[in-house]
Order: structure tokens, then sequence, then C-alpha cells
């Protein structure tokens, strides 16, 4: 693994206080930065798999109803009605 250099600028007291806390936490600061970089991408890959789900899942619903696979709430209601009594039925 390479190693690559971040330098950027923030507050003074920013990093006062981040110098701070790091010191308090017996931890180097580039160790905390490091970990906070890796916890933002799984954010980050977390949130674009979440994007991801809502519009597959539509375009699978859509193409679905455009092939006719749909059930009326009435036939619905129908079909777990006969889930429920074959559940029972097994369940004695």
């Amino acid at each position: 693994m390479s190693d690559a250099t971040f330098t950027f600028r923030v507050d003074d007291d920013l990093k006062r206080a981040f110098v701070e806390s790091a010191k308090a936490a017996d931890r180097p600061g580039a160790q905390i930065l490091r970990a906070a970089m890796r916890q933002f991408i799984a954010e980050q890959d977390a949130v674009a798999v979440a994007a991801g789900w809502l519009p597959a899942k539509l375009r699978r619903a859509r193409a679905d109803v455009a092939a006719g696979r749909i059930y009326d709430h009435d036939d619905m209601k129908a079909r777990f009605a006969r889930y429920r009594a074959a559940a029972r039925a097994a369940a004695i």
C-alpha cells in the first residue's frame, strides 16, 4: 500500500480542539483522520446502495405491471386467506 499525503487548511480553533481531543484519546491525529475517512466511505457506500435499491425495485414493479403480473386487492386477500388456512391446518 502506498501512502499519500493530504494537505488542507482548517480553522485554528478546530485544529487546536482536534489536537487536544486526539491527545486525550491517546491516539495520533492521523489515525483518527484515517478512521474518519473509512467511516465516511462506508456511510457513502451504504447511501449509494440504498439509493440504488428503490429505483431498481420500481423498475421491476413497473415491468411486472407492463407484463400483466398484477393482482387486485380482493385477489390478494383471497390468496393470503388460503395461505393462513393452510398454515393453520399444518399447525394442527
